[in-house]
């Protein structure tokens, strides 16, 4: 419905309808479609984070960095995701924003034995929330301008570092086809 309609253009009437439940019981639940709203991207963002928490903890610690990518690759070649963004761009971009400093510090967390790894074979330290907040923002963007390759930028960090050759992600040339 969301995608459908969009956020001024439904109401809680509307989805009591749609999904086939009372009013009162969903005013039960959600007094407002703020509210509503709030705990639909709550339940999506909890969903995108078990899932990538998955998919990047059964590889080893330090080879975390391509089925990092991989994961957002598969995400965003949704066609669910997609819709979202070209149907409420407002809202999509406020929730990049609200949840931006929490994403950094988890991606941290995940891809701490990676980052060190590349330390490691540097032979200085690299600062960790920088690197988080950079490959984030990399991703974003290319949600938002996908590239003409299917690459994301990113995927050439560790060669640009110097730590490791580049990163192809089957994951990117997918979210290409699709978005094309």
């Amino acid at each position: 419905m969301l995608l459908r309609a969009g956020v001024n253009g439904m109401s809680l009437r509307d989805v009591a309808t749609e999904a086939e439940v009372a009013r009162g019981t969903l005013y039960r639940y959600f007094s407002s479609k703020e509210q509503l709203l709030h705990g639909y991207t709550e339940f999506m963002r909890a969903r995108l984070e078990s899932g990538l928490t998955a998919a990047v903890e059964a590889h080893a610690p330090t080879e975390r960095f391509k089925p990092f990518l991989d994961f957002f690759g598969h995400f965003f070649a949704r066609k669910q995701a997609r819709q979202f963004l070209e149907a409420e761009p407002a809202f999509a971009l406020e929730y990049f924003r609200r949840n931006h400093e929490s994403a950094i510090t988890r991606t941290c967390e995940l891809l701490k034995p990676v980052f060190e790894d590349w330390q490691a074979s540097l032979g200085r330290p690299l600062d960790h929330r920088f690197l988080a907040d950079l490959v984030l923002r990399d991703l974003i963007s290319n949600i938002l301008v996908p590239s003409r390759d299917g690459h994301t930028s990113v995927e050439m960090l560790p060669e640009t570092l110097g730590v490791g050759v580049r990163v192809h992600s089957g994951a990117a040339r997918r979210r290409a086809t699709v978005s094309a």
